[in-house]
């Protein structure tokens, strides 16, 4: 069964035509009766700034999607309720930050997480992106090892100035597919996982 997945560059927020679609791409799949419920996932940032993060995610898709209906809901804290809430989910969106946060709270669960995801629509932007992939890196430097979930290595916020590391990196890593991901820009892809 095949999984897909929407994978953002980073910078979410800002008002342009990418993000309008991006938002969108979430749920235009369903139809139009059909209220998807959608778990937006903010491991990936400290605690205290988790609730503005979802609220902000929460206005922008109803910015953008022109107050579409869905199920939003913020993932629990509890790991264990998390997997609860993706069981029932249609859409679960991985919001930007910290990869490495996001990664040491999902890798103790990953082969269930694996599982639970199949025939959904999984979303990362910028860290979520990054967590989703083999290997990823944004801005700061540095590779980060994901999770693994995909055969890909991600660059996130993307700019052709990096394209030196990128083609370094890619010297010791010929066995992936490279996905580069400028700020607001996203791609749609479908694996078996």
């Amino acid at each position: 069964m095949k999984t897909t997945f929407i994978l953002h560059g980073g910078e979410n927020r800002l008002d342009n035509l990418n993000n309008k679609k991006f938002y969108q791409s979430w749920v235009s799949s369903f139809a139009d009766d059909y209220i998807p419920k959608i778990i937006i996932v903010l491991y990936a940032k400290k605690l205290e700034e988790q609730a503005e993060a979802y609220q902000l995610n929460s206005e922008l898709f109803s910015k953008h999607t022109n107050g579409q209906k869905a199920d939003l809901e913020i993932a629990s804290q509890d790991i264990n309720e998390f997997c609860q809430q993706v069981e029932k989910a249609d859409v679960v969106y991985f919001h930007g930050g910290s990869p490495e946060a996001l990664n040491e709270k999902i890798r103790p669960i990953k082969e269930k997480f694996i599982d639970l995801i199949r025939g959904k629509i999984c979303i990362g932007s910028s860290a979520g992106t990054i967590m989703l992939s083999r290997y990823g890196r944004g801005t700061e430097g540095y590779w980060v090892e994901g999770l693994g979930l995909l055969p890909i290595a991600s660059f996130v916020h993307w700019d052709s100035a990096f394209q030196k590391d990128l083609d370094e990196f890619k010297e010791k890593n010929k066995d992936l597919e490279y996905i580069t991901l400028p700020e607001t820009e996203f791609v749609i892809k479908e694996f078996e996982i």
